[in-house]
């Protein structure tokens, strides 16, 4: 019984060893974890065995599963017991059990597409902090936004090493390190300046006329908005990202968009444990699809550089073609930014496009003002391919912040991480050293506190804020009896928080995409409303589309069917 007792006492003993070694070295290593999870027990019963120390009346498979059973069962208490017991260091802040004890769960709710409506539920019930990790806290204070993520932040988070199932060569929006991040970042400052943005005019006009030609030939038929907008965003930025003769829309294009709609559920949930998609990429059926997509986008890589540039793309600047004493970047790095452009420039304003016009055909009111500003602004015959005018459309912007607000692209921001070797203060609060920490958009866009009446799709609310008209009625459907005028309100009566709206991010790293992509909705806007009508299908219920928003880091886009006709 000695010799039993001993076994069981040595790997507790172990074990507790064990767990703060992990605490003090979180490493996504397998061969550190093989080594730590396997290596005590089989040392301890080797050592016994040695000294003849194993009780004699086990055998041995009784004596293994007594070693391991004991060891992994000690060390998992151990893990959840430290987690939710006073002594950790978030122990202080608000949140549910499940999620204070692993991060297993909000992986499902990503994985689910439902992690932005679940945090924005956890704010609801626990406040402006929420306790969403073992190690992750998740903020709704835009007081302390700019701590966070302003030009004195924190660093990036670890959701991308889940993101991209790798410790190498992270596209640029992932790079912890923030010198490195801001070095890395300089190029797609030049590429998407307001200088080079005038340059893409051109690519952007005429992918957008295209569209323009091709809807005439589906009037009267049902199309899938979304559908249209997918394709001309993804052929925009394909040809940004590896040149305009990329091919990457042709051929075998569904399949081709299918692998990379396909990741983005194992995105979001490994997002959330990076360490299981380590062990996830040994997998086959896993790693298979990521290694075929990335292939490809090497392929298109590799041939933008050799056929050099006809025009300046945002591949030009991501070469540093503009620049031709430097030399060229490794081409894992060129092929990792191509994909952060594709992925990020393309899904991103599709979405964003698809919810924009969403929002004006299920408000018809705000649809017939937008229609007349846009036809106020350009004259018969006057072409709205041109940016020029595009900055004389007050309730365009209004319109587009508004639906960016209700239906962001990215709804649960930019995960940051605290240094593991200093903690920080924000406003009233202490952050401990190593804490993720997320200053969640969507609980934010749609908390009371920062914008009134958050549900309500209500445009005017910008114009208000900007002092471009006095007050403003919010609309019938809001609740209020506006034909007894108690819907009005100025600006003073509201709240309207600027610095709690962060459709791309904020501070110097925010979305360096930004203004592109500003500038295509803008043109595609315009483009399409002058020249046709839109409608929703007969009999769709267009609660479809808040049920289809779904949210794996970048939201879906829902389905749109709707039906054109020329206008008159």
């Amino acid at each position: 019984m000695n010799a039993y007792w001993d076994l069981v006492l040595l790997c507790v003993y172990a074990a507790i060893v064990a767990h703060q070694i992990f605490r003090r070295y979180e490493t996504y290593s397998i061969a550190f974890h093989s080594v730590m999870l396997i290596g005590p027990p089989a040392i301890i019963g080797a050592v016994l065995w040695t000294l003849d120390c194993l009780p004699v009346e086990m055998p041995a498979l009784g004596v293994i599963s007594l070693l391991y059973g004991t060891y992994l069962g000690v060390l998992g208490v151990s893990i959840v017991a430290y987690r939710l017991g006073p002594w950790h260091p978030l122990a202080s802040f608000p949140g549910p059990v499940a999620f204070r004890t692993s991060k297993l769960w909000m992986a499902g709710c990503a994985a689910a597409g439902r992690e932005c409506f679940v945090v924005k539920a956890l704010h609801e019930e626990y406040g402006d902090v929420v306790r969403t990790g073992p190690n992750e806290l998740s903020i709704r204070d835009p007081s302390l936004v700019g701590r966070i993520m302003g030009a004195a932040g924190l660093q990036k988070g670890p959701n991308y090493l889940g993101m991209t199932l790798t410790h190498d060569g992270l596209p640029m929006v992932g790079i912890q390190d923030v010198d490195e991040h801001l070095r890395r970042r300089r190029s797609w400052n030049r590429g998407l300046n307001s200088a080079a943005l005038k340059e893409y005019e051109p690519l952007l006009a005429g992918r957008v006329a295209e569209l323009a030609r091709l809807l005439p030939t589906l009037q009267e038929k049902v199309i899938q908005l979304d559908d249209q907008f997918a394709q001309i965003s993804h052929k925009i930025m394909s040809d940004m990202a590896f040149g305009e003769n990329s091919k990457i829309m042709e051929g075998d294009q569904k399949k081709f968009w299918a692998q990379l709609d396909s990741g983005v559920i194992f995105a979001a949930f490994f997002s959330h444990v990076p360490w299981l998609g380590f062990y996830a990429m040994l997998i086959p059926l896993v790693a298979g699809p990521l290694q075929a997509f990335l292939g490809r986008c090497r392929e298109f890589a590799i041939k933008r550089m050799l056929q050099g540039s006809e025009k300046r793309d945002l591949f030009y600047y991501l070469n540093h073609e503009d620049q031709p004493n430097r030399p060229s970047p490794p081409i894992h790095q060129l092929v990792d930014d191509g994909v952060l452009a594709i992925v990020a420039g393309s899904d991103t304003t599709s979405t964003a496009l698809t919810s924009f016009f969403y929002c004006l055909l299920t408000h018809s009111e705000v649809y017939a003002a937008l229609l007349q500003e846009v036809d106020n602004c350009y004259q018969d015959g006057e072409t709205t391919l041109n940016t020029a005018r595009h900055g004389k459309l007050p309730y365009m912007d209004a319109v587009i912040n508004e639906s960016l607000r209700v239906f962001p692209p990215a709804p649960n921001g930019s995960l940051r991480q605290v240094p593991r070797n200093a903690g920080v203060h924000a406003g009233t609060i202490f952050i401990p050293p190593g804490t993720a920490v997320c200053c969640h958009l969507y609980s934010m866009h749609l908390d009371p506190g920062n914008f009134s009446y958050p549900e309500v799709f209500w445009p005017e609310r910008w114009l208000l804020a900007s002092g471009k008209i006095p007050s403003a009625t919010l609309p019938r459907h809001a609740g209020c009896d506006s034909e007894k005028g108690l819907g009005s309100f100025a600006a003073s009566a509201l709240n309207h928080n600027e610095v709690a709206f962060m459709p791309f991010s904020y501070g110097p790293m925010n979305c360096v995409g930004k203004n592109l992509a500003m500038a295509e909705i803008r043109m595609v806007a315009c483009t399409l409303l002058r020249q046709f009508d839109f409608r929703l299908q007969d009999g769709w219920d267009p609660a479809e589309y808040r049920r289809g928003f779904k949210d794996y880091g970048i939201a879906t886009r829902p389905r749109l069917p709707v039906t054109i006709s020329r206008r008159r």
